[in-house]
């Protein structure tokens, strides 16, 4: 009786070799494509579990990249199983290409998630709608009527793949932003690597067989692997805002603790208005005590280099000597590009003011127009 119910499942579960028959170069397409499988699962899983340490909001660029990958493990390997396992899945459920089709609807889901991110990030600097979000939206839900009309489903994405590019681009653009990223980030491999890994499923439109799949999966390897190696680099959520994390920048003559500069980067607006950064409160007082703590820790560990950085609470004080002067930077965090922007401003100032600060004896009026300097190195 169980025989008669379950037909040809049975034989194949029963005993009867499923193998048998099928040339071996096809076996051993067959295996190969099963092992990549796995291998691709599990480096996505791995640089999924990357990008979600540097951001935990998945609204965030990161994020939204972490989500992207996520929903591109899962319609790939939807992809590879429904070609592997597709007379089983005929036995069991309506169409073999189903659980592909479920994958690659969770796909353009991610794809419009990492575009939205990209998009908030831009809209909201430049004050404008999410444009591309909302064409990307109108585009995919288009696609619906088409399918029914007889349009090839993975057609969608052809425009998808458009709108994530440009979404691409910009994302690259505003990790450029950031100086040291501009120095070290890899953009070419970074470009490389996702454009192998994304459009790698293209393969199979021109040969939807174990060796297309194979060529597929061997791009995906090839594109996380080389993501792999740059991850390291990328920027965090963190690291695209570090501007909204300044607080005060206080140069400082080391002799006599007396605050040359004292700029407030938090007013009404992210951008200060000209000659509202300079204050003269207490820039005396916080030079004169951090300027003290500086020289006891020089005494006590007979380190003449001096404080690199203080870290109290939820301020860091980062340090930045001259000959002449001492750049004290007060934020939030520490980060890689507000030490650069620090230096850079550094340079420029004791460019400037050579003189002034050879011949310094007490006169700060000297110092007012160094306003200009801290913009350029700050806000451009």
């Amino acid at each position: 009786m169980l025989r008669v119910l379950c037909g040809s499942a049975f034989r194949r579960y029963a005993g009867v070799s499923y193998l048998q028959g099928i040339p071996l170069l096809e076996v051993l397409l067959r295996d190969f494509l099963a092992v990549s499988t796995g291998l691709i699962a599990f480096s996505l899983l791995m640089m999924i579990r990357v990008f979600s340490k540097k951001s935990h909001d998945p609204l965030s660029t990161t994020g939204g990249l972490a989500v992207y990958f996520l929903s591109f493990l899962v319609y790939s390997v939807s992809a590879d199983y429904s070609l592997l396992y597709r007379d089983y899945l005929n036995d069991f459920v309506l169409n073999a290409s189903l659980p592909e089709l479920l994958g690659g609807s969770i796909w353009v889901f991610g794809i419009i998630w990492f575009i939205y991110t990209v998009d908030s990030q831009i809209s909201s600097a430049a004050g404008r709608q999410r444009r591309l979000t909302l064409l990307t939206v109108i585009y995919t839900f288009s696609f619906g009527p088409l399918i029914v009309l007889g349009v090839k489903p993975y057609l969608i994405f052809v425009g998808l793949a458009a709108a994530l590019i440009y979404a691409s681009w910009q994302y690259l653009k505003a990790l450029l932003q950031l100086e040291v990223a501009r120095r070290r980030f890899p953009k070419f491999w970074f470009i490389l690597a996702f454009n192998l890994s994304g459009f790698a499923n293209f393969f199979i439109l021109a040969d939807y067989s174990y060796l297309g799949f194979i060529l597929k999966n061997v791009c995906i390897l090839a594109g996380v692997l080389i993501l792999m190696r740059v991850w390291n680099e990328l920027p965090t959520a963190e690291d695209l805002n570090w501007l909204v994390t300044l607080d005060r920048l206080i140069v400082v003559e080391p002799e006599s603790s007396v605050p040359l500069v004292d700029f407030h980067f938090r007013v009404s607006s992210p951008e200060p208005d000209a000659g509202s950064g300079v204050s003269e409160d207490n820039g005396a007082l916080v030079a004169g005590a951090v300027g003290g703590i500086d020289r006891f820790m020089d005494e006590i560990l007979a380190d003449t280099d001096g404080l690199g950085e203080i870290v109290h609470g939820k301020k860091a004080i980062m340090f930045h000597r001259r000959e002449r002067f001492t750049c004290m930077l007060i934020a939030d965090k520490s980060m890689d590009e507000t030490r650069y922007r620090i230096e850079t401003f550094a340079m420029n100032f004791e460019k400037h003011y050579r003189e002034e600060l050879s011949s310094f004896s007490g006169d700060i009026g000297r110092f007012t127009k160094a306003e200009s300097l801290i913009r350029a190195a700050f806000y451009h």
